[in-house]
């Protein structure tokens, strides 16, 4: 009988071996391919995302063009210089025959079956053992390479890359943060509050956990924390397209990191090219959200208490 964990591997499996067909298929219909953009961007050197770093850009032509978009398509492996929490990042446009592009919708679909399966196991702990699973099976690879989908569009007339940056912020109930951070501690059944964190390791992510928890306790279950972090820099593009009505339509900000594929029968749209990020200046990279206390409760989770409950707290 198949267990949630089984269920999940063998979704990775099937995904990793649909994924190297699809790259042995564009490998010989390499002269049926027309990449109409392709830009190049080198692997980050330090595990910690630096949004204030500058990020060169380099527009990719001819075979090294062609061996970015297939690799950008299909891989999930780890690259020799590649950190584990880096993806790979391979922005462009590239048509391609229409057979090959059922084959494209097909793996999403299967990327799709991937992450629901990982999202129904109970807590990180389990997830982190399916990875684990396939790991063992298939090598180093990224998480977050093979459950990503790639963007199929229809009758594309014009392509605007642009670097994105800011925050993101996510609002829990602390007994919700609570229930989550619980699930990612090596004993999820331990609930025991306050923990005895004496005989953690002083840097671990067991000690982060446990004096995150610790802490929580002592506020009121029901009020509402936000987990505020900076967005790495990503990049988005602005997608102009004729509906199937013929018609001009046009989505705002799709994510971009590997290219946007479509039926090589229709004509190249135009394409305003992605340029070098300039990085931020430190003043666009300041605290910015109006309602949170600006000074973290927790800050190794970037846990932010709203500003009326921390007055209220204080009064």
């Amino acid at each position: 009988m198949s267990t949630p964990i089984m269920s999940a591997v063998e979704h990775g499996y099937a995904l990793i071996a649909a994924l190297k067909e699809l790259r042995a298929s564009l490998d010989v219909r390499r002269d049926q391919l027309r990449v109409d953009a392709a830009f190049g961007i080198d692997m980050r050197s330090k595990d910690k995302v630096e949004p204030k770093a500058a990020i060169e850009i380099v527009q990719l032509e001819g075979e090294a063009a062609i061996e970015a978009v297939i690799k950008g398509l299909t891989s999930v492996a780890l690259e020799p210089e590649q950190h584990v929490k880096e993806t790979l990042r391979v922005p462009g446009a590239v048509g391609l025959p229409w057979d090959l592009l059922e084959v494209v919708a097909q793996t999403n679909e299967m990327r799709k079956g991937m992450r629901q399966a990982m999202e129904s196991l109970g807590g990180e702990m389990e997830r982190r053992k399916a990875w684990r699973n396939i790991l063992r099976a298939e090598g180093p690879i990224s998480g977050k390479q093979a459950l990503r989908l790639t963007q199929v569009l229809i009758n594309p007339t014009r392509l605007s890359f642009f670097w994105a940056t800011g925050s993101s912020v996510k609002r829990y109930q602390v007994a919700a943060l609570r229930a989550e951070l619980i699930q990612q501690l090596p004993d999820p059944t331990d609930t025991s509050t306050p923990y005895d964190v004496s005989a953690v390791p002083p840097k671990s992510v067991e000690m982060t956990l446990k004096t995150g928890l610790n802490l929580l306790a002592h506020l009121p279950m029901d009020e509402y924390v936000a987990i505020q972090r900076p967005v790495r820099p990503h990049i988005r593009a602005r997608v102009d397209f004729m509906d199937l009505a013929g018609s001009p339509a046009l989505l705002k900000s799709v994510l971009a990191p590997v290219p946007f594929v479509y039926d090589v029968a229709t004509p190249p749209p135009s394409i305003k090219p992605l340029g070098d990020y300039e990085g931020l200046a430190e003043r666009d990279f300041q605290f910015s959200h109006a309602k949170l206390d600006p000074e973290p409760y927790f800050g190794p989770l970037n846990v932010h208490r709203y500003l009326k409950k921390a007055a209220e707290q204080n009064e």
